[in-house]
Order: C-alpha cells, then structure tokens, then sequence
C-alpha cells in the first residue's frame, strides 16, 4: 500500500483544481529534499472528495462556528491519519513576514490550526486510543505555512541554493 498525502489548502474559490495541484506539486518538491530517498511517485495524493468541506478551508470560512462543514472536516482529517501510512499537508498562509512571526509557535501561524488539532484529538480519544497512539497519528498532520504568500515559495530556485552546499561527506546540507 502507498502512503497517502491528503492535501488541504486555504487557497482555491471554485473547484480548487490549481491550489491543490500547485500544494501537491510544491509538497513533492519539498519531500525529495527533506525525507532522504523518498520519492514522491509512489506517493498517493488522494483528492478532498466533499467540495463542502474544501470549500470551508478556503479563505476564513472555517470561522464560523456553526458550521457543520467543521466536523466534517475533523472526521476526514481523523480518518486520513488513522491508515497506517496516513498524512495530512495542510497548507495556508502565515499572512506576515518570517520575523513577524511568533518564534514560540511559529506554525500555529493562525488559531484555527490548533482548534482543528483540538477536535481531531477528541475524535481520537472516543475511539479510545492511547494518547501515545494519538500523538503519533497527530504528528503524521504536517503544516506547510510559507510566510508572505505561497507564491514567493514558488519562485524560488532550489536547485541553485543546493548547488552552494558544502559537499563534505560527514554533512547532510546536500539532502
């Protein structure tokens, strides 16, 4: 069985066919650099299925308390990180600059993060799992925040920035 990617992004109006392909697109790039022989290919990168649930990702929709799309949104999350090879890339904006950010949290880049965390965790403990079990699953919900806006990622020239690495043998910095 592949692992499976589910992406989620603030990005994307109607039918939000580029933000998702651009996320996964920037998703596998940033994976070949970061988990050392991983190739992305053999990833499945399973599509958001419930446009409702897309839907309120996009923008600050998901602030509406009310919202039943919410818990939807909790039980896919739940779900995904329950199969074994389950991961969530939840991308959205920090909406500031890198040194505007909070150094202690500087993921938790906006609340709604830790809120759907929160949710996703009691989910979790209703089915009666271990906290360690759930600690585990929690940490496979990976956050992808570029600070400014995610096109500035996309400009970059990762292939020139590996080209200054050091080379040593005993270093990673090439990875």
């Amino acid at each position: 069985m592949k692992p499976s990617v589910l992406i989620l992004t603030e990005d994307g109006g109607p039918n939000g066919t580029n933000a998702f392909k651009t996320i996964e697109a920037l998703t596998k790039k940033l994976l070949r650099y970061l988990v050392k022989g991983c190739d992305p290919d053999k990833l499945d990168f399973p599509p958001l299925i419930d446009e409702d649930v897309r839907l309120i990702l996009v923008g600050n929709a998901y602030t509406g308390r009310r919202d039943p799309r919410r818990r939807k949104l909790h039980q896919i999350i739940a779900t995904q990180l329950r199969l074994d090879d389950g991961f969530v890339v939840h991308h959205f904006d920090g909406d500031r600059r890198w040194e505007d950010r909070d150094e202690k949290a500087p993921l938790d880049a906006k609340p709604v993060q830790t809120e759907i965390l929160k949710h996703v965790r009691v989910i979790f403990e209703q089915q009666r799992l271990s906290a360690t079990e759930i600690d585990a699953m929690l940490r496979r919900y990976l956050r992808l925040v570029p600070y400014r806006e995610i096109e500035a990622w996309l400009y970059q020239n990762t292939e020139t920035a590996r080209a200054f690495s050091c080379r040593r043998a005993h270093c990673d910095c090439t990875s």
